[in-house]
């Protein structure tokens, strides 16, 4: 979904896209780098995004990864992943509404949120709505 900087409730807004997927489906790492936060479902901390990993990069670049049914089996923060390495798998954890499986897919450089969406390669016969 193209919906990056759409409005959110609490005045917020979207800092990421949405990738529609079916339930279970992998989550793989988009760069090489650090597990350096990791959200569990069910935390305060964790309310909206439900279970999610933050990886960085070596260039301080941060991905963010959210509402995943599972995370990949012997990760934890620290792990150093490498791009392509799956990393979970696609839920509806956090507040998406049951059954809305997606993964929130999230791109930051030096703190701000950047639209993704042009940077990621969209394969044939997959729709941009």
């Amino acid at each position: 979904l193209d919906s990056f900087g759409d409005p959110r409730s609490a005045g917020r807004s979207h800092e990421g896209v949405d990738m529609l997927a079916t339930l279970g489906q992998p989550v793989y790492a988009a760069a090489d780098g650090v597990l350096t936060t990791q959200y569990v479902d069910g935390r305060s901390d964790s309310v909206l995004s439900g279970n999610a990993w933050r990886l960085t990069a070596a260039d301080s670049t941060v991905f963010f990864y959210a509402h995943l049914s599972a995370f990949a089996p012997g990760l934890r923060v620290g792990s150093v992943v490498a791009a392509g390495q799956q990393i979970g798998s696609v839920g509806d954890t956090g507040n998406p509404g049951a059954g809305n499986f997606h993964l929130h897919f999230e791109l930051q450089r030096n703190g701000t949120p950047i639209d993704s969406l042009p940077l990621l390669p969209i394969p044939a016969g997959c729709k941009i709505y």
